[in-house]
């Protein structure tokens, strides 16, 4: 993978992007007056208020919690923001209804509990559809998708079922019950192209969430290298789990994408830098055209090539 420069943005754009974001979700009806998006916007302001302090003061403050975990969250309503902010409000149900759900929960990632993960799945399941949504591309979103999302592409509907793993037991009776959700979404659908993909979101798996930890490296050209081996490790120890459960389930189940999220900062510029990889890993023994159709995802789906293809490594 060839890396890119990080793109950079000010605080202060930060937050207007934030509070467009906002705007956007209130005027389709989502309430956004109380919850974590109100704490985001309160510390996204302090943040905007702090720029002429260094970092290091606001890390010994009080608000640094309130701001790394704004800082995790915000980038992921963004997302979903600007790849739906031209789509017509009545071709957005399914998402709305999402979004709803995922404004919920603890302010703090490092404060959800088995009880409380359903808001930041429900988000998961968005910026999942947010990533697969590239009309420019011809990629559509289905948003109204009897599986968690989907998108359209090549005249093929892509039917995905989106897990979060929070644990390492978590791993094998999550991948299982995407693959049954998957098969009956594919039973329901006996029409040639169809195919199922299972997305697993390892974020609190291999990065423990902030404020109790922000991934630090001596220089930023280190930050893309090094989250791409985060991913490369865990598919390599793990790959074997979805490949030997693919192995038993349809053969239109094609294989996984993966989402990696955390914050990273360097020891010579200390300022936040929200990091996202996504990587498929296509199913061992994918016939030639599914192997073909999973390239193809990652160069409509990739326009600024955060999107890769994974072989396992096992």
């Amino acid at each position: 993978m060839t890396d890119l420069k990080i793109p950079k943005i000010s605080n202060a754009e930060f937050l207007v992007n934030f509070e467009m974001a906002l705007q956007w979700m209130q005027s389709l009806g989502i309430d956004i007056s109380k919850g974590r998006l109100a704490e985001y916007k309160n510390a996204a302001r302090s943040w905007v208020a702090l720029l002429n302090r260094e970092q290091e003061q606001l890390a010994d403050s009080d608000m640094h919690a309130n701001v790394t975990s704004m800082a995790f969250e915000v980038p992921a309503f963004v997302d979903i923001y600007a790849a739906f902010k031209e789509e017509k409000p009545a071709n957005l149900s399914g998402l709305i209804a999402k979004l709803r759900k995922a404004v919920a929960g603890p302010s703090q990632l490092a404060s959800e509990t088995s009880t409380s993960t359903g808001p930041r799945n429900f988000l998961f399941e968005a910026v999942t559809a947010a990533k697969v949504h590239n009309p420019s591309m011809n990629v559509t979103a289905i948003l109204n998708a009897p599986s968690d999302t989907g998108f359209k592409m090549l005249g093929k509907n892509f039917w995905i079922e989106c897990k979060r793993l929070s644990a390492e037991g978590q791993v094998l009776p999550n991948i299982s019950k995407a693959c049954k959700q998957l098969q009956r979404t594919l039973e329901m659908h006996p029409q040639t192209g169809q195919r199922g993909i299972i997305a697993l979101d390892i974020s609190k798996l291999v990065t423990p969430p902030p404020p109790k930890y922000i991934l630090e490296v001596a220089v930023e050209s280190e930050i893309g290298p090094y989250t791409n081996h985060i991913v490369d490790n865990y598919i390599r120890d793990h790959a074997y789990v979805w490949q030997q459960k693919f192995l038993n389930q349809d053969s239109r189940i094609i294989g996984a994408l993966l989402r990696l999220s955390c914050i990273a900062t360097t020891k010579d510029r200390r300022a936040y830098i929200y990091v996202q990889q996504w990587g498929i890993n296509p199913r061992n023994n994918a016939t030639l055209d599914d192997q073909r159709l999973m390239k193809e995802m990652v160069n409509k789906l990739n326009p600024q090539r955060e999107l890769r293809l994974a072989k396992s490594l096992y």
